[in-house]
């Protein structure tokens, strides 16, 4: 392979792993205003859906005002995460041995993002890590995938993505020709998108020996 694209949230740690006590005061403020605009099922309904989808998709679900919403997000942009409120993926720390050129490209809010990846330790398992805001205007990881391929002159189809979302960066990868692997997380189907399918990271080795012979 060229090149192996990463995800983070989801795949380089569960997010059901994810300590819910740094996050308190962004969702105590969040609860505190939102009572006006959405019933307490709804809030309920936000949190449940923060931990598993991108954050601009779930605030698009609900009728709730952007001045409103950039004021809790300046609390989540300032939350610490500590290597205790987090959990890797299995076998994470074999990332640098399956490539040379490995790249992380995440969304989500940067500051939290960067936090998550400091906390796991792993910022040196990639030549490069760029980290996709979903609030801003041509957000998106297909761009994004589009233009690392056109800055290091790669192949796609010598390209794996390695992610859980068939919505984002497994379609991405798709769409621009590249192998695509989900890693199976629990109440998630597997993607018809995907070439393999992995548990963790012991299984990458062997699959992307699988994934380099399987034609499109």
């Amino acid at each position: 392979m060229q090149a192996i694209i990463y995800d983070l949230d989801d795949t380089l740690y569960p997010t059901h792993a994810l300590s819910r006590i740094p996050f308190q005061p962004f969702f105590s403020h969040f609860h505190h205003w939102s009572s006006a605009y959405i019933t307490n099922e709804q809030f309920q309904e936000v949190v449940k859906l923060l931990w598993t989808r991108p954050i601009d998709e779930v605030l698009r679900k609900f009728p709730l005002p952007l001045e409103k919403i950039g004021e809790s997000l300046k609390i989540l942009q300032e939350i610490q995460i500590d290597a205790s409120d987090i959990t890797a993926t299995s076998g994470v720390n074999l990332i640098p041995t399956f490539c040379n050129n490995n790249i992380l490209v995440t969304s989500g809010i940067p500051a939290l993002q960067w936090a998550k990846v400091r906390a796991l330790a792993v910022g040196d398992y990639f030549k490069e890590i760029i980290v996709d805001n979903p609030l801003l205007p041509g957000a998106g990881k297909q761009p994004l995938f589009a233009r690392l391929i056109k800055k290091y002159h790669w192949d796609p189809k010598f390209i794996a993505v390695v992610g859980d979302n068939p919505d984002t960066e497994l379609q991405a990868g798709h769409n621009l020709g590249m192998k695509i692997i989900q890693i199976k997380k629990s109440g998630t189907d597997k993607s018809p998108l995907a070439d393999a399918y992995i548990n963790d990271f012991h299984d990458l080795k062997q699959v992307l020996k699988q994934v380099r012979l399987k034609g499109r």
